[in-house]
């Protein structure tokens, strides 16, 4: 719901320097850091997790990873579009920026996303003892990093995603665009500047009418998802009659499925073809 109290472009570029300034801290640290994650880690979560120097997730159904921002017509703003392209590599990290997908347990290990994966109840022993291995030096992240196949071929590949987002009906949809822009220019400099670019980028599709637009959409859905439609309490009525209006395809699915539930059902539609195809399709079910 913050999302929405941001007035400006200003204001949305300083609360994504605030929160990228947190994350750096907690990299810089002179110890080292295990993220243990069990559960939904999404956004901010992941971009937290990434500032860890090793991440154990659990193997709970409920556990996945994913940068779902551009889904609310935004771009991750904590970092995100830096440090997972350098985690693992420029195709697998705009492929998760640009679809705003999630990844379970096993898709997430063998993307170098996270380091390890175990059943729930050992995870913070795991955690306990991958920080012991990694201040021995006897463990070591899996990190995948951009490779010298990414660098060379770094014109196609944000070509390619161009590409292919415009044809998903882009010029609509400002984020995964600007996603693309900030991940090429800023993984082609610093961390520090390429912090910096994605901060603007945030700041900028924060106050955008698409963004405004997308976090209502997330907030109607959510409510719809909770309203089953009726009182609760309500009582199914005993169905004995159907009436379908258009014999397509649907409509002849329902005519058919509810004669073979025992109802007695009509069937209109302003074309007589139509009429004995659906009869057709009911015989073959019947």
């Amino acid at each position: 719901r913050d999302f929405g109290t941001i007035r400006s472009q200003l204001e949305g570029e300083t609360l994504a320097r605030e929160g990228q300034a947190l994350l750096d801290r907690l990299e810089a640290l002179p110890v080292p850091v295990v993220a243990a994650i069990h559960g939904s880690c999404l956004g901010c979560g992941l971009e937290t997790a990434l500032a860890c120097d090793y991440r154990i997730l659990t193997d709970d159904p409920k556990s996945v990873v994913g940068l779902p921002e551009v889904m609310l017509g935004l771009i991750p703003g904590g970092g995100g579009t830096q440090r997972l392209p350098r985690q693992i590599g420029l195709v697998a990290a705009l492929d998760l920026i640009l679809t705003g997908r999630t990844l379970k347990p096993r898709r997430a290990l063998k993307a170098a996303v996270v380091d390890e994966v175990v059943p729930p109840p050992v995870l913070l022993q795991a955690a306990r003892d991958a920080v012991r291995g990694l201040a021995t030096g006897t463990l070591k992240p899996r990190a995948r990093g951009i490779s010298l196949r990414e660098k060379l071929l770094r014109p196609i590949i944000f070509r390619k995603a161009q590409e292919s987002v415009q044809a998903k009906g882009g010029k609509h949809y400002p984020a995964p665009l600007k996603a693309i822009e900030v991940v090429r220019a800023g993984t082609a400099t610093s961390m520090a500047e390429g912090l910096k670019i994605e901060a603007k980028a945030f700041g900028e599709l924060a106050v955008s009418d698409v963004s405004r637009a997308l976090v209502s959409v997330f907030f109607a859905t959510q409510e719809i998802k909770k309203d089953a439609g009726y009182p609760e309490g309500t009582t199914a009525r005993e169905v004995t009659k159907v009436a379908v209006l258009g014999a397509g395809l649907m409509g002849a699915g329902v005519a058919g499925a509810g004669a073979d539930g025992g109802a007695r059902v009509r069937l209109r539609d302003t074309s007589d073809e139509a009429l004995g195809r659906a009869l057709r399709h009911a015989r073959e079910l019947l």
